[in-house]
């Protein structure tokens, strides 16, 4: 069933669509969302406990937030497992 698209969604539309269209780099333009998420090698770095990571090397750190990142979503990914099993709420 089809719902009527209200005029506040067109005219919001209406603008992203110009907007997008007077994007030339839109990678740039969607650049800080992208780092200020958890898809972020950054984001993971930043979360990093200050105390524990006072004296590491900026390896020592990157190396951390990879395997923080990596714990994130294989986090992520058994909460939907067991979502679909039927064992639990999303969240």
């Amino acid at each position: 069933m089809q719902t009527r698209e209200s005029r506040r969604q067109k005219i919001g539309r209406y603008g992203a669509d110009v907007s997008w269209a007077n994007t030339p780099n839109r990678t740039e333009r969607t650049r800080n969302g992208r780092n200020a998420g958890p898809s972020s090698l950054d984001w993971h770095i930043e979360r990093l406990d200050p105390e524990k990571f006072a004296e590491a090397t900026g390896e020592q750190k990157v190396k951390a937030g990879e395997s923080a990142k990596k714990a994130y979503y294989s986090k992520l990914a058994m909460k939907s497992a067991e979502v679909r099993r039927g064992g639990g709420e999303a969240a």
